[in-house]
């Protein structure tokens, strides 16, 4: 019954994207965003996906470094392989969702709970990353939503960790042990500085790269965006497009994009950013490891037979 929910819901998804992105197209002539791509500088644009392309082998180092802690020393090609495998499922899921099922291929290493509660905190250090530079990129370019949605998402976080710390010592004792677990991380991190920068430090650079990648991407298509526009904009576009309304958030991101963007330059280029985003990280980079996919789901059923 489940797994049919589960279908059905992504079914409905990529109708939605579809239907979005028809609605989004049917405002805009294809001819002209056609022109956007056939003129736009190959060879930035090329750098600019090479540049979306770097985050990945980021994400695997920030990951092991969490694995480390948990006290799994694995190679990195092999955490690699494991994060490409999961590449297409978290692609397809909505919002963070598909990234927590990387918790499941360690768990003969480490305990379930410990591992999902890394990838929360993977969630988390993003998610206040792009916050405060939404934040920042607001106040220094004078945008009031930025701001607002920025302060909001920074204070939405403090509260969240604030309620935990209450409750924990009035809930029952089995739960405690289970929140406790999925915390360890958190604990862990904290007692070791060196790991704690680099951990900061991988995701501020991650954080960066995404966003000096938008840049890159409108000037291949022409258009000299104020990097600051970028960092006040983009982390609301991002925040929009998680919205479990669609595959990755096709046609909300591109919806998005015009909408923040579209004042200041062209709304063609604005949609052509967007479709270019879209396209690399929920149709190309997935295809790409499907074939390490394939392998380890291979791997896991004879384990299991």
């Amino acid at each position: 019954m489940k797994s049919k929910i589960k279908k059905i819901k992504f079914i409905i998804s990529i109708f939605l994207s579809f239907l979005i992105l028809y609605f989004v197209f049917s405002k805009f002539d294809f001819g002209e965003i056609k022109t956007v791509f056939i003129e736009s500088k190959k060879l930035v644009l090329l750098l600019s996906i090479l540049l979306l392309f770097s985050l990945h082998p980021l994400f695997v180092l920030r990951w092991k470094i969490g694995l480390s802690l948990l006290g799994f020393n694995g190679k990195y090609r092999d955490v690699f392989m494991v994060y490409l495998a999961n590449l297409p499922i978290a692609k397809i899921s909505p919002a963070y969702s598909g990234d927590f099922v990387r918790a499941l291929y360690f768990k003969d290493k480490i305990e379930i709970g410990k591992s999902m509660g890394l990838v929360f905190m993977e969630v988390v250090a993003d998610v206040l990353a792009l916050a405060t530079a939404a934040l920042v990129g607001g106040i220094i370019f004078g945008a009031k939503l930025p701001i607002i949605i920025g302060v909001s998402i920074i204070i939405s976080i403090i509260c969240f960790f604030l309620f935990i710390d209450l409750i924990n010592n009035k809930i029952p004792k089995n739960f405690k042990n289970k929140i406790d677990n999925f915390f360890t991380i958190f604990s862990l991190i904290n007692k070791n500085q060196k790991v704690k920068i680099r951990f900061i430090a991988l995701t501020l650079l991650m954080i960066f790269i995404l966003l000096l990648y938008i840049k890159i991407s409108f000037l291949a298509f022409g258009e000299n965006v104020p990097i600051l526009m970028i960092f006040a904009y983009y982390p609301v576009v991002n925040f929009i497009s998680l919205a479990p309304v669609t595959l990755w958030g096709i046609g909300v991101r591109e919806t998005a994009m015009v909408y923040f963007f579209g004042k200041l330059i062209s709304e063609n280029s604005a949609l052509a950013v967007g479709l270019t985003f879209s396209s690399m990280g929920a149709v190309f980079f997935p295809l790409l490891s499907l074939p390490f996919f394939i392998l380890m789901f291979n791997k896991i059923k004879l384990l299991n037979n």
